[in-house]
């Protein structure tokens, strides 16, 4: 909220209205301590220095005006500048002549009982003592556009002026709002411009976030105001990909599916929007692009944050590493921006439609930027916002990442076009977005079908050398078979680059031996010394592991005595960030802890043996062999040996 204040050699009026800001909860339901905050920008027009006081005044639904310096169910526990005295409930402040000033109060309700809070503010003020000569030309144009009403009296010796108080909303009551089919809330953005980027003076500064550069956003558009949630998710696609599955904290439940969906990637929000734009006749739906989503984050700031640069406000606004105990928490518990988005920082990152460029914004356009060129190299895309366990530096408005995977920490939230909004338009995807919308679980750094050769048939294209064995039948087609200490297939150091904290291997096994007194691999890449790096998908003595190196520790997860001899199994191992995991035909048979970072390894990954163990052959058939960046779920891993 701005409030122009001018001519203020007569005082200001004593209360100014504003927008209503309503906080509506269930007759009962209580939740501790709720914050919410609200601001206003003064600008000063006078040719002089103004001081000025200003009272919040909290009203709720009962009709019952509360001073918030006490009485519950409201009080205040804050406010920039400082407060000098709290328990006044008024903040002075000082503005210069030609110059503005931002208030924010913050508040905490301790009891909810079907309470509308509404809030205004009382205004006073006195002019600074200032003779004529120091008075300074005020560029009204510059600052803002003030409306005014003049009485003009004439007398033969007295004429006068009256200026009233202008306010120029960011009100997000004024804006127009949506729902869909399936309850999805959206507020609709203005069209506007800002300055993109963070400049090189400015808190947390990189160099991917500049130049500041000017953008115009042309059209308006409708933004979430929520992240997408797993029920939401379930709705649409069936199943429930979280990590984080299960809210805390949903009063008057103990758990519901209100939390962001996450361990969604790029590719399967686009078949996620498909069916969307299906269900409801329309092409509306899509992802953001950067630019909307840093232009709407700021909600027509332009610091660091959208409530100021002082990161400690945070706590009321977003759940990151202070407050969020490691895990996503249910949608719209915090206080939103300005224009009405919850969530913008913190809880999960939230991709948008561009490709990761890191020097983009040296060549970016100045009208609704987006970045469609996929550069060379690994598929990455812009992710914004931070996340549950997030530094604060990292929930900057202009902050910017880069991803290429699904995370247990990346979600999303949907943009839906303002016109035409049901009129059914063309898609122009690319070869490889189209890709994922038809494969919506391809995020695979490399898969080998030896059907007569070890070509990668993933779009990274490592191929392999098979240095013994020979093609034979296989699950699917062929497969490769190996039966002495020479036969392996070397794939080179070229897969780990693409590990970066999660790592899925699979691969169709058909043994024939367990005669080797050591453990058989499948799939390898890790050391040979004393120091634990990399990763093993093996087998032995009827039994099947999962082996994973994090912070110089090996975890393990490991198969009771399952495996058959002459019969094919369809074995998956990974690593999620916190767990090693074993499947074995679809299904889970071990999880055990691994903390830690995975510790990567830079030599070869082998398929039939260790190279440095060469009593460690794997004897028998392998087949369809596939390495992923980040752990399948268990939906997504069923459904794959289901397909065989």
């Amino acid at each position: 909220m701005i409030l122009v204040i001018s001519g203020c050699t007569e005082a200001p009026p004593e209360k100014v209205e504003l927008p209503k800001y309503k906080v509506t909860y269930a007759k009962g339901q209580h939740a501790g301590l709720f914050g919410f905050d609200y601001d206003i920008v003064v600008k000063n027009l006078e040719p002089f220095g103004v001081t000025y006081y200003v009272s919040a005044i909290i009203e709720t639904s009962s009709g019952s005006l509360i001073r918030p310096s006490g009485g519950a169910p409201v009080k205040r526990v804050g406010a920039t500048p400082a407060d000098e005295d709290i328990q006044s409930s008024i903040v002075k402040i000082h503005v210069p002549p030609c110059e503005e000033q931002a208030i924010y109060f913050f508040f905490e309700l301790e009891e909810i009982d079907e309470q509308v809070i509404d809030k205004a503010y009382e205004i006073s003020a006195e002019k600074d003592n200032a003779e004529g000569s120091n008075l300074k030309s005020c560029p009204v144009s510059e600052l803002v556009e003030s409306s005014t009403t003049s009485t003009t009296s004439t007398s033969t010796t007295t004429t006068t002026t009256t200026t009233t108080t202008t306010m120029i909303p960011i009100d997000v009551t004024s804006l127009e709002n949506y729902t869909n089919s399936i309850g999805m809330e959206f507020v609709l953005i203005p069209a506007g411009e800002f300055d993109m980027g963070t400049p090189l003076n400015g808190t947390g500064w990189n160099i991917k976030e500049g130049p500041v550069h000017r953008v115009n956003i042309s059209r308006p558009f409708y933004l979430g105001r929520y992240e997408v949630t797993q029920k939401e998710w379930k709705d649409i696609m069936g199943e429930n990909p979280s990590y984080f599955k299960g809210c805390p904290d949903c009063p008057p439940y103990e758990f519901c599916d209100d939390c962001p969906v996450e361990r969604v990637g790029w590719g399967v929000v686009q078949n996620f929007i498909k069916k969307l734009n299906e269900k409801e006749n329309t092409t509306k739906y899509r992802l953001p692009t950067e630019a909307e989503w840093e232009y709407a984050a700021r909600a027509g700031t332009s610091s660091a944050y959208f409530f100021g640069d002082d990161p400690s406000a945070l706590e009321i606004y977003a759940w990151y590493e202070n407050n969020s105990k490691g895990r996503t928490h249910p949608i719209g518990q915090k206080n939103p921006n300005q224009w009405g988005l919850y969530d913008v920082y913190g809880n999960v990152r939230e991709w948008v439609q561009d490709y990761y460029i890191p020097d983009y914004y040296l060549n970016s356009p100045s009208v609704d930027p987006i970045s469609l060129a996929r550069p060379p190299g690994p598929e990455f895309h812009v992710i914004r916002g931070g996340l549950y366990n997030d530094k604060t530096l990292n929930l900057r408005s202009a902050s910017r990442r880069s991803e290429g995977m699904p995370r247990g920490n990346i979600g999303f939230r949907l943009t839906m076009d303002y016109s035409n909004p049901v009129e059914k338009e063309e898609v122009n995807l690319t070869d490889e977005e189209q890709g994922d919308i038809q494969e919506p679980f391809d995020y695979t750094i490399a898969e080998y079908h030896f059907e007569d050769n070890s070509r990668d048939s993933s779009q990274n294209m490592i191929d392999c050398n098979v240095v013994g064995g020979k093609y034979v039948e296989g699950v699917t087609g062929k497969g490769i078979e190996l039966t002495t200490n020479a036969d392996y297939v070397d794939c080179g150091n070229k897969i780990d680059p693409y590990v970066i904290e999660e790592i899925t291997v699979e691969a169709w096994i058909y043994v024939t031996s367990f005669a080797n007194t050591n453990w058989n691999n499948v799939v390898v890449s890790k050391n040979g010394g004393p120091l634990p790096y990399g990763w093993e998908l093996r087998v032995g003595d009827h039994q099947a592991e999962m082996v994973i190196a994090t912070d110089g520790k090996w975890y393990t997860a490991l198969s009771p005595k399952i495996l058959n001899l002459n019969q094919w199994y369809h074995l998956i191992g990974t690593y999620n960030g916190t767990h090693v995991n074993l499947y074995v035909n679809g299904e889970l048979v071990k999880s055990e802890v691994a903390p830690g970072k995975l510790t990567k390894y830079s030599g070869s990954m082998n398929i039939g043996r260790n190279p440095y163990w060469t009593n460690r052959q794997f004897n028998g058939i392998i087949d369809e062999v596939k390495i992923y960046n980040y752990a399948l779920s268990d939906v997504e891993i069923r459904n794959l040996y289901s397909q065989g």
